[in-house]
């Protein structure tokens, strides 16, 4: 039974090493457009014959490209005994007709099948899917591989254990997940590739990173010790509470590698230690908390210029100076205009100033009724003005119930005690008749003492506090 397992095993592990997400069913592949194109070898005057294969096209801009200082014009072709020839005009100050020029012959015709992405019921399948020997076997749509992918701090590395070659590039996984990665200084001139989540690598063009991380010696596990990297750094296991918070970021240069979680970190001083563990960074016997300069540049890093300071950014101010510069011209401008107004106002001010001396002059004076028996141009209703008419809707106002209601609010000053009949009737509101309310005289005075004694404590308190 043993023999007959380990005889289906080896029959389909070939079928599981070479499972990728394009072929076993993660993202949805569909067959490429087949065509037919037609191909046939190149002549030209500079070239000769070609030993490829090309299209008649192709054939005309290599022919075109011949003569890149001769302005071409009404080209056309000859077709015959097998082969198309190609010419155009140009001018030539020499002579006074254009003259003809040969382009190029194309020759050999033969039709040969030409697959293309997209496929026609796909029009996003745009990207292609190679075979072992780099035919085009599929198409697919990168939006949906990006979506389906390993390229996520959750399933694959956040750094490469592979030499650093560009700034970024893409790397494809076991599973053939095509994950952007980009250079990054992990710590004093240590680089590294991390996992960029930003963009991707099924549209975007970068190039390949080449290179097995899993050749490469790093920790396996959290109790491996610290191994070499990149020649000048170290990279060392770690327990993620230790470098990170509760909110998952890390420390610089801590991530996965090779699935360990790791910190990868410069060794000046060569001491095997990474310079975030070392207590003596630069080797010199002196501590870091007391080493004014663990550079090891022979001068002081409080006053070590070559130094770069930590948290320097280089931002560029020279828009916002632009900006300021056009503002400061539109400003110059608004204030020539208020110095325009200005001047306009000083001398309607000293036209005022003259119609108002020439009025002094002659003696006149403000007439606010017609005299003599004349008549005015406008008759006014309210004759009394303001007044008038205040006059006479108060008289109406005091004659209704509703004002004989306020009056019954009056304070009596007399030396009696007040009584307190109140009758309701408010006109239009309503009529709920009069009523009683006897109240001890008692009452008032003994409410002023409270008010007075509550007062002094106020103020002990305000003096005093307590």
């Amino acid at each position: 039974m043993k023999i007959l397992i380990m005889a289906l095993s080896l029959l389909v592990a070939p079928f599981f090493l070479h499972a990728d997400i394009f072929h076993d069913g993660t993202v949805d592949v569909q067959a490429p457009k087949t065509t037919d194109i037609d191909t046939g070898y190149c002549n030209t005057s500079l070239t000769g014959n070609s030993d490829e294969r090309m299209s008649a096209s192709e054939c005309v801009d290599i022919g075109q490209a011949n003569l890149p200082d001769v302005d071409l014009y009404d080209c056309w072709e000859v077709a015959g005994n097998n082969e198309i020839k190609n010419f155009c005009k140009y001018d030539d100050d020499k002579y006074a007709e254009p003259q003809s020029a040969y382009i190029s012959r194309w020759f050999g015709f033969l039709s040969v099948p030409l697959t293309l992405c997209p496929p026609e019921s796909f029009p996003r399948y745009v990207s292609p899917v190679m075979n072992e020997t780099g035919e085009l076997e599929g198409c697919y749509d990168p939006a949906q591989a990006n979506l389906v992918d390993d390229c996520n701090l959750n399933s694959t590395d956040q750094y490469l254990a592979v030499p650093v070659t560009s700034p970024i590039g893409c790397f494809t996984t076991s599973n053939g997940s095509q994950c952007k990665y980009k250079s990054v200084d992990v710590g004093n001139g240590v680089n590294a590739y991390e996992l960029d989540l930003e963009g991707d690598c099924y549209t975007d063009l970068f190039p390949d990173i080449e290179g097995d991380p899993e050749t490469t010696t790093t920790p396996t596990n959290s109790e491996d010790t610290c191994k070499p990297w990149g020649g000048t750094g170290m990279i060392c296991p770690e327990k993620r509470e230790d470098v990170c918070d509760m909110y998952g970021n890390c420390n610089e240069g801590c991530g996965t590698v090779n699935g360990t979680f790791v910190c990868i970190d410069a060794d000046r001083d060569g001491d095997g230690v990474p310079d975030y563990l070392d207590p003596d960074v630069d080797g010199d016997g002196v501590r870091n908390e007391v080493d004014l300069d663990n550079n090891g540049d022979g001068i002081d890093d409080s006053i070590d210029l070559s130094k770069p300071k930590e948290g320097e950014v280089d931002i560029d101010l020279s828009p916002i100076v632009n900006e300021l510069k056009k503002g400061n011209a539109e400003l110059s401008e608004i204030g020539q205009g208020v110095d325009m107004l200005n001047n306009d106002l000083k001398f309607l001010a000293k036209d005022v100033s003259d119609i108002k001396e020439s009025i002094t002059e002659v003696g006149t004076y403000k007439q606010d009724k017609p005299k003599g028996g004349l008549k005015g141009f406008w008759e006014t209703d309210y004759p009394e003005g303001l007044q008038g008419v205040v006059d006479a809707k108060m008289a109406e106002v005091q004659s209704t119930q509703f004002f004989t209601f306020l009056e019954q609010f009056q304070i009596s000053v007399g030396g009696s005690s007040a009584t307190y009949d109140m009758c309701f009737d408010l006109g239009g509101m309503g009529n709920f008749g009069c009523h009683n309310f006897d109240i001890d005289p008692r009452t008032f005075p003994a409410i002023k003492i409270f008010i007075l004694i509550s007062a002094v404590f106020l103020c002990r308190r305000i003096l005093f506090g307590g």
